[in-house]
């Protein structure tokens, strides 16, 4: 991640995780949460060709940094649970790109071991148990307190082992995803982007049952071909153009002139060409039925509810 995101102690985020994939012609980098003692969630593009839909990419590794010391390694099974369906920005369609992975051997969470405390974030579920999961929505005193987390590139270089975390950041939610507008938010703050090495990773915000991970990083998109009609622009140049949201007025751009927008800017990821407009998440809450029937298939929805009731924060 680039611009005002900041480099934290990855032992303040015990349940986020680097991956090491290996793909037939290259190797990337995903960074992944921890749900459950086994399962941890990730971006399904990671692993899964988007073409074909076929399981490409294989993880080689997983990686629970530390503040000071060795980092814990650990290994999952080869197969995953999850979908992959990336529609256009224009359609209600939404996007599924979540992969489930089960860890080879289950991890001591919420518990201290060996001086070490793995954690997991909790899916925004009201009840864990119900026969049909129902969304928690975030608090509305808490949503500009929402953050994001990498383990992806900056401006100086590729994926370096540490953890950043994006905060004071605009959402728009709309057409079943969540899109952060690379532009200057209501602070005129200029946003950060995400880089290669951050899909995958969380969108956390606060409820009032705690944090709660509502979306998953996955790809960026070009500039909409249209702004909602509910955009409007104030004054002359260097005026705010504003656009209404689930979570209240944004501001999308600085008016300037009468040029034709951009589809793109220079990158500031370390290696890129071009940065598109908008960062694109997968909504949680919109994966939760799919998400809840993976856990089903995998047999592991027991634990699910025994580590919530364990990690009760």
């Amino acid at each position: 991640m680039v611009s005002n995101a900041k480099s934290v102690a990855p032992e303040s985020f015990p349940y986020i995780a680097e991956l090491y994939i290996v793909w037939p012609d290259r190797q990337i980098l995903c960074t992944a949460s921890l749900l459950s003692r086994s399962i941890m969630i990730t971006a399904a593009h990671c692993m899964v060709d988007e073409k074909t839909k076929k399981q490409l990419g294989k993880v080689k590794k997983v990686i629970f940094r530390q503040d000071r010391g060795r980092s814990y390694a650990t290994w999952v099974s080869g197969k995953i649970h999850g979908m992959l369906k990336i529609s256009d920005l224009e359609e209600k369609e939404g996007i599924l790109d979540y992969a489930l992975l089960e860890l080879e051997k289950p991890l001591p969470v919420c518990r201290v071991r060996n001086g070490r405390v793995f954690s997991i974030i909790k899916l925004p579920v009201k009840d864990v148990r119900a026969c049909k999961w129902k969304a928690l929505q975030p608090s509305k005193e808490l949503l500009d307190q929402c953050s994001l987390f990498g383990y992806g590139a900056s401006e100086k270089g590729g994926p370096d082992g540490k953890l950043r975390k994006l905060t004071n950041i605009s959402v728009w939610e709309g057409n079943g995803r969540l899109l952060i507008p690379m532009e200057n938010n209501a602070q005129y703050t200029r946003q950060g982007r995400i880089c290669g090495g951050d899909s995958g990773g969380p969108f956390v915000c606060g409820t009032n049952f705690g944090e709660r991970i509502y979306g998953i990083l996955s790809h960026s998109e070009p500039m909409l071909e249209s702004y909602p009609s509910s955009c409007y622009g104030e004054g002359d140049s260097g005026g705010p153009f504003v656009c209404g949201t689930n979570f209240g007025e944004r501001i999308y751009g600085i008016l300037s002139h009468s040029e034709p927008m951009l589809e793109s800017y220079p990158s500031s990821c370390y290696g890129e060409e071009n940065a598109f407009l908008y960062d694109v998440m997968g909504d949680v809450r919109r994966m939760l039925p799919y998400i809840q029937d993976s856990f089903a298939k995998m047999n592991k929805t027991n634990e699910l509810i025994e580590d919530y009731a364990k990690c009760d924060f």
